[in-house]
């Protein structure tokens, strides 16, 4: 609803039940959710009235900003629990997920610790696009493949098409641009963390908006936020395998899981270095760039001189399943020790590390 009216009444609740049950034909909902954007004299009441005469509970979404007026706590206590949407994008489902920011989450509920109430926060998990996607969204492997990609953006990311291609059911044109919000698993499990440090309000529990459907490839698809609620993630699973052949080698680095990391032109990478001596490389192999530099005491330095005891293989993004495999790598000789390290940076600004001594 886009508001109610002043004189709401008890009148006006039962109509609003007989016009929910025209359209339910017998079947009892679990709980009516009441999505109204402005607030009215009396809203309270009507909430009231309506559960009373429903026999269902009744339970108002109300946005970190309503929450700071007194209509909308009233309303909260009526019902004496409300849905606050609080994670993912904006604009996609629900209203207000971005309300107040950047103020941390118990400062946007604050205003609810002085009535008894229980919320429940709302992830909106459904990604959204610039311009708008018509769906169903595909995986983002593809799309950075063939796009540059800046954090400078009206939403998370802006990719802009390097070439013609196909995504997401629609043609782009090279210097098309797009930009992207979409929840993954860190980002989902990011937004649980936060919400169970909550002290005040008491947490009723969490609510995703809306289930994905299946084979949704952009931020969380059906399997992978299944797999998630059952204890997997929300970090890459790597493996890492090693050929060497005497004073060369290369390194295969698999996702052997459904879970993928952060869009980074920066911290996706694996890096080859030695103690003593200098390494030489010129092919990316599979990943998208290689990069120079020197490795003292374990800290990456870029350069750009012939005598340097590291390279630095960059992925943009480690989608599900994907294997990127390294150009060979010629160190001092055959005797040479090496280090073989990682670092895959996911959503939520953790990462997913690790280091083979050889």
């Amino acid at each position: 609803m886009q508001g109610v009216r002043e004189d709401l009444d008890r009148a006006a609740a039962e109509a609003v039940w007989r016009a929910i049950s025209a359209e339910l034909e017998g079947a009892v909902p679990a709980e009516l959710i009441l999505d109204v954007s402005r607030l009215s004299e009396g809203f309270d009441e009507f909430v009231s009235d309506l559960t009373e005469i429903s026999g269902v509970s009744v339970v108002p979404l109300l946005s970190f900003e309503q929450l700071q007026d007194e209509s909308g706590l009233r309303a909260a206590e009526a019902a004496r629990v409300c849905v606050v949407p609080a994670f993912g994008s904006d604009g996609a489902d629900l209203r207000g997920v971005r309300e107040l920011d950047p103020l941390p989450l118990r400062k946007k509920l604050e205003a609810l610790g002085a009535v008894d109430v229980r919320v429940r926060l709302a992830v909106v998990v459904t990604p959204r696009g610039e311009p708008a996607l018509e769906g169903p969204e595909d995986d983002l492997d593809p799309l950075t493949a063939a796009a540059t990609v800046s954090t400078t953006s009206t939403l998370d990311r802006t990719f802009t098409f390097e070439r013609a291609m196909t995504w997401s059911g629609r043609n782009w044109k090279a210097g098309d641009s797009l930009a992207l919000r979409w929840v993954d698993a860190a980002r989902l499990h990011a937004a649980l963390e936060e919400m169970h440090r909550l002290v005040l309000p008491e947490l009723a529990g969490w609510d995703l908006v809306a289930l994905p459907p299946e084979g949704r490839a952009l931020g969380l698809g059906r399997e992978t936020l299944l797999r998630y609620l059952e204890g997997e993630g929300p970090g890459p699973e790597v493996e890492v395998d090693i050929e060497r052949d005497g004073q060369i080698l290369r390194v295969v680095l698999a996702n052997q899981g459904p879970f993928v990391t952060a869009v980074t032109n920066h911290g996706n990478w694996m890096q080859v270095w030695v103690d003593e001596g200098w390494v030489r490389a010129r092919d990316p192999g599979s990943f998208d760039g290689l990069r120079r530099g020197s490795v003292p005491g374990g800290n990456w330095r870029e350069g750009d001189s012939d005598r340097l005891n590291g390279v630095r293989f960059t992925e943009v993004y480690l989608g599900p399943g994907e294997r990127v495999t390294s150009g060979w790598v010629r160190l001092p000789s055959s005797r040479s020790k090496a280090n073989v390290q990682w670092n895959l940076t996911l959503s939520d600004g953790s990462a997913v590390t690790g280091r083979i001594e050889l």
